[in-house]
């Protein structure tokens, strides 16, 4: 598209603008002579006439530049006008594509003028709404919506009285679908809201909802199984306990055999339910953090086992470089208490235990290491799960030990995991960050 006249154009303005002094020079050269006069006694002759001859030099001097001037102005509006369809063109197409993409979002997308009419939806709008492509056009959006909330929060906003930018609200659709509905003004000239529309996207949140509730039930229930076990099962298993201690003081050969073995049964049950009760308590706390000395926390684990330890003929190597500042929870004491547990149940043929704490800086890494039978790699990660424990025979426990150590140190930022010993058994590993916001 050209911006400028022609040659040819431009040439023909040339050719008019000299018209007039073409047509005084033929006339003025020619006329006087036929006649034997000069030219000054020829224009005498008939003085009006040879004015309006010599005043046509001017005129279409005049007439050509204008002719110049319009071919020039039409070509420029020519250009304007096709730069003009361009951006139409590509505009549309924008809108076009902007209209496909608001088709395909999985949330519904609706916009209405300044009267809270709506003048476009995407498809998901009209499954939501439960309506056909020529029954919403026209409606006001707040009529789909069971909440008089609703429809008082997006006349506020057209009016300008709202000074949120959006509004996020939980509404009913008459399909019974309940979304997470967003509303935002849109901005007319100078940011002014008043009376141009809004967009409100819609988000189905009905499944989540209903999972929702149903989380919670599972929680009451979890809840009151908990209750169940801490009250109705501890309170007499506790009882059947203490009454298997007093008839062991008179028990005698097959019979003190048989206590114990009824004893071993509802120590374990005793186990399962404090460690389950432990487990329920670290999912809905939030610990206090303090400053604390790992140090110290660790040689009185150390110690509180120590009865335990010297019944089942281990003895704990402790390497520590002094004092270990760490900013964290009194609970952090059961994840060394549960790991020492664990090697004293299955390490008893290594007959040993090393823990060792090192300082890289802005952690300390703590090693419980023993030399019993170790973990197989296939095992290594599901062992801090819940009730997934590599074997269980003859091993007094629950499968929750280390889903509790897993919890507690997860709780301090922290990391656990388990390697292979030298020249056998496990290596519990325990990497905890010295400070953290409390």
């Amino acid at each position: 598209m050209k911006t400028q006249i022609s040659i040819r154009e431009y040439a023909f303005g040339i050719f008019v603008m000299s018209l007039g002094l073409i047509i005084n020079i033929l006339y003025w050269g020619y006329k006087p002579r036929t006649h034997g006069m000069s030219i000054t006694e020829h224009f005498n002759m008939n003085p009006e006439a040879h004015l309006l001859i010599i005043l046509l030099i001017p005129i279409m001097m005049v007439v050509g530049y204008q002719l110049i001037q319009e071919r020039r102005l039409r070509a420029q509006v020519e250009w304007v006008k096709f730069r003009a369809e361009q951006s139409r063109k590509k505009l549309q197409e924008f809108f076009s594509e902007l209209e496909n993409i608001l088709h395909t979002v999985p949330a519904a997308v609706i916009t209405t003028n300044g009267d809270g009419l709506i003048n476009f939806f995407n498809r998901r709008a009209m499954e939501y709404l439960g309506k056909s492509e020529k029954e919403i056009p026209g409606t006001r959006i707040w009529e789909y919506f069971q909440e008089p909330e609703v429809r008082d929060t997006i006349q506020k906003m057209l009016k300008g009285e709202l000074n949120e930018k959006t509004v996020n609200l939980e509404a009913t659709l008459p399909t019974g679908k309940t979304v997470q509905l967003s509303i935002s003004a849109v901005p007319g000239a100078g940011g002014k809201v008043e009376g141009v529309g809004v967009v409100a996207s819609l988000l189905d949140i009905t499944r989540l909802k209903r999972l929702l509730e149903e989380l919670g039930e599972t929680n009451r229930m979890k809840d009151l199984f908990l209750d169940i076990l801490r009250h109705d099962l501890l309170n007499p298993a506790g009882v059947i306990n203490n009454y298997i201690d007093l008839m062991l003081e008179d028990a005698k050969g097959s019979e003190k055999e048989d206590l114990l073995a009824i004893k071993r049964a509802v120590d374990k049950i005793l186990n399962i339910i404090e460690d389950a009760a432990q487990l329920a308590r670290l999912e809905g706390i939030k610990p206090e953090f303090k400053d604390l000395d790992l140090d110290t926390m660790l040689k009185n684990v150390i110690e509180d086992f120590e009865p335990l330890l010297k019944e089942a003929g281990i003895e704990v190597e402790y390497k520590s470089p002094g004092n270990l500042p760490i900013r964290a929870s009194p609970i952090l004491y059961d994840v060394f208490a549960n790991l020492l547990s664990n090697a004293i149940k299955y390490a008893r043929d290594g007959r040993k235990v090393i823990i060792e704490v090192e300082d890289d800086g802005e952690n300390y890494i703590i090693r419980v290491k023993d030399f019993g039978v170790g973990v197989p790699d296939e095992f290594k990660e599901i062992i801090f799960e819940r009730f997934k424990r590599k074997e269980k025979r003859g091993v007094k426990g629950t499968g929750l030990g280390l889903a509790i150590v897993k919890r507690i140190v997860k709780m301090h930022s922290g990391e656990v995991w388990v390697e292979d010993n030298s020249p056998k058994g496990a290596v519990f590993v325990v990497k905890l960050p010295k400070s953290r916001e409390s």
